[in-house]
């Protein structure tokens, strides 16, 4: 199985309306570590190690909200509100033209502000931003391998 965004897209999206959401959001967070903070830009490495930037269509970028969304949907129905909220920060950071995104926000402040957790969930938010990046990172290095092996 090749380690890329669109197969995690596809995992966690297909675990997601199995009802598996622990098993989707394990999917979705490795999708999301590839979104990058430029928007018509996807980051891939080639066989030689080094980073190949493709241009995207804005289309696809539409698409990768909607993850984004299942994302904080996974995490919402888990009750895990904190991690919903941080993902929520990433994608309005990502996104913030859209102002759809909103309404999610709302919904988790007002759930966060009754449990007293909101100041929690921005920790989090500076959490999980590392935990993306390193993600990304182990994935483009564990990526690079297969292909090598797939060229040989």
């Amino acid at each position: 199985m090749e380690e890329d965004e669109a197969t995690f897209m596809l995992l966690g999206k297909n675990l997601y309306k199995k009802i598996e959401y622990e098993e989707a959001v394990q999917y979705l967070r490795k999708a999301l570590s590839f979104i990058n903070d430029s928007k018509l830009l996807v980051t891939y490495v080639d066989e030689n190690g080094n980073n190949l930037t493709s241009i995207t269509k804005q289309s696809w970028q539409e698409k990768k909200l909607m993850e984004i969304y299942i994302l904080i949907d996974s995490y919402y129905r888990l009750e895990n509100y904190i991690n919903a909220k941080a993902i929520w920060i990433i994608a309005q950071k990502m996104f913030p033209e859209h102002s759809e995104i909103e309404v999610w926000g709302n919904v988790i402040d007002t759930i966060l502000v009754a449990n007293n957790q909101k100041e929690v969930a921005n920790q989090q938010y500076q959490k999980i931003a590392i935990e993306l990046e390193e993600e990304r990172q182990n994935t483009l290095q564990s990526t690079s391998v297969v292909r090598k092996w797939a060229l040989k």
